[in-house]
């Protein structure tokens, strides 16, 4: 069990600095659901290589992902204009649509949170907890993980997501496409 363990970290700090290249399968190219905020039909596009999507899985009850919204409020306002759209997903069974839709209203986000009925979203990418982030260019997930390194934001000294996004409209892979996602384990019904 030790060793097989050792063999699974060791292919993943292997493969730490390579992206992975996905072929979405259709049920989630063009999946269509429907956005908390505005409460209009989202439908999910992946493979244009001139943008980055940001999948940002979100609760509205851990501690962890309340606390880096306003993180990720100020990264949409510095790199949405740099062609990446963020995308927030709610996945969580144990938390009703409608607390869902009062809380992600309340928080004024300026990107869509999709409502991931029945986890099929999270189940996919292999979201584990909130928040956990994926960076889509094309059909490539540049980076999965964390925001940063602290579950309370304002408390971090590594912002992971950041440096990734800046490599990433910079031309570049990022350096590090893998980061340790901190936060409450996503509810599956």
């Amino acid at each position: 069990m030790v060793l097989a363990v050792l063999f699974l970290s060791f292919i993943n700090i292997f493969n730490l600095n390579k992206a992975q290249a996905i072929d979405f399968p259709a049920e989630i190219q063009g999946y269509v659901a429907k956005d908390l905020i505005s409460d209009k039909a989202v439908t999910l596009s992946f493979g244009d290589s001139n943008k980055v999507i940001a999948l940002v899985f979100l609760s509205t009850r851990c501690p962890c992902s309340f606390s880096h919204l306003d993180s990720l409020k100020k990264l949409y306002a510095e790199f949405h204009e740099k062609k990446v759209d963020f995308i927030g997903i709610h996945s969580n069974a144990d938390e009703p649509e409608s607390e869902a839709r009062a809380f992600f209203l309340k928080q004024s986000l300026p990107f869509p949170v999709l409502q991931d009925n029945g986890a099929r979203i999270a189940d996919l990418f292999l979201a584990l907890k909130t928040p956990h982030v994926f960076l889509i260019k094309g059909k490539m997930i540049k980076f999965h993980g964390g925001v940063d390194n602290s579950k309370i934001s304002p408390n971090a000294d590594k912002f992971y997501l950041k440096d990734a996004l800046t490599q990433i409209v910079n031309g570049q892979n990022p350096i590090l496409n893998e980061a340790r996602t901190l936060g409450c384990i996503i509810k599956r019904p």
